[in-house]
């Protein structure tokens, strides 16, 4: 199977950038599970696998996979993931566990998107020494923003922006270390403009010949589906939006722009995004981080009231076993 992975942070376009390269008639781009990002910070404390061992890994990710939201073609069954490794191989579960959802769609290569993919990069040039890399990054102000208005997604602004400048950094590092002429990069606000031109460079860099069905990917029967699952993927399923890129001077307020601008001053400047306001100082940085804070949500009242009881209870789900997962004890030590 040939490896394609996302470098792109949460509310960026990763799942519209998926589902482009889905509709390519190679290219498998399963909306993600959250499997890699939850199970691979966590794989040591399952120790040396035996068979209780790999039955307790297994067992998690059976659950990840029953509790997704996003549609795949493919379901699995506890013993066909018992059986997919004999030698207890990590890596040859996840192949063959992606291998099965791109081969259900008869497509010979499969782009993968999780979340801070630069934190267990070994684990995957391990899966796929020779797989391709594409990177894309949206104005942090506008991923605020969105952060801040996502039905599901805890925090707000401060948050949001917290986090668009460690993946930003994180894939950065990653880019240089792949090499960055192997990876292509381009802005969110690049494909809204020039998709066409932007798709194309991305797909000749990885070696892929661009298809214009890419451009037609909210007409896919997956991708609607997909789009009814989650609110928070509702606009997946339509056309690109040329004018979705600088609303958040209209969703955010003119505190929390100036917070996100001095946060991420040195790589807008990098990625040539416009301040909006004079730089504020430090103090008066730090003071308005803590004003913020105060009032960020953790959960939404968008999730409470327009969220599908049958999302909420995946949701419930998958964050309950994530955590068992993340708050796992070390009981072992081994010694060589």
């Amino acid at each position: 199977m040939n490896y394609i992975f996302l470098m792109c942070s949460e509310r960026s376009g990763s799942n519209l950038i998926t589902k482009i390269f889905d509709s390519h008639s190679q290219i498998c781009g399963p909306s993600t599970a959250h499997i890699a990002d939850v199970l691979c910070p966590n794989l040591y404390k399952y120790g040396s696998f035996n068979e209780l061992t790999w039955r307790s890994l297994v067992e998690d990710i059976n659950v990840l996979l029953d509790s997704k939201n996003a549609y795949w073609k493919k379901t699995f069954t506890l013993n066909d993931l018992l059986q997919a490794s004999e030698s207890f191989s990590v890596h040859q579960l996840f192949d063959y566990i992606y291998s099965s959802e791109a081969q259900s769609h008869d497509k010979t290569s499969v782009m993968i998107k999780e979340n801070r993919i630069y934190e267990f990069l070994p684990f995957f040039m391990q899966l796929s020494p020779f797989a391709n890399y594409v990177y894309m990054v949206r104005d942090p102000r506008d991923m605020a923003a969105s952060w801040k208005h996502s039905y599901s997604i805890r925090g707000g602004a401060v948050r949001g922006a917290k986090v668009w400048l460690a993946d930003q950094l994180g894939f950065l590092k990653a880019r240089s270390w792949l090499g960055n002429d192997k990876v292509p990069f381009f802005k969110y606000e690049d494909l809204l403009q020039n998709p066409e031109e932007t798709i194309t460079k991305a797909c000749i860099t990885i070696g892929y010949n661009f298809q214009p069905e890419m451009l037609n990917f909210y007409q896919q029967a997956a991708t609607k589906e997909n789009a009814s699952r989650a609110a928070d993927w509702r606009n997946v399923d339509k056309p690109l939006q040329k004018d979705n890129a600088g609303k958040y001077s209209d969703r955010l307020t003119k505190a929390e722009i100036q917070y996100v601008e001095f946060l991420c001053k040195d790589l807008m400047a990098a990625f040539n995004y416009i301040p909006a306001f004079p730089l504020i100082s430090e103090e008066e940085f730090i003071e308005l981080e803590k004003s913020l804070l105060a009032i960020e949500p953790n959960v939404k009242a968008a999730y409470e009231n327009e969220t599908s009881e049958a999302e909420k209870l995946r949701r419930k789900s998958h964050h309950g076993r994530s955590k068992e997962i993340f708050d796992k004890k070390i009981d072992w030590i081994e010694f060589s």
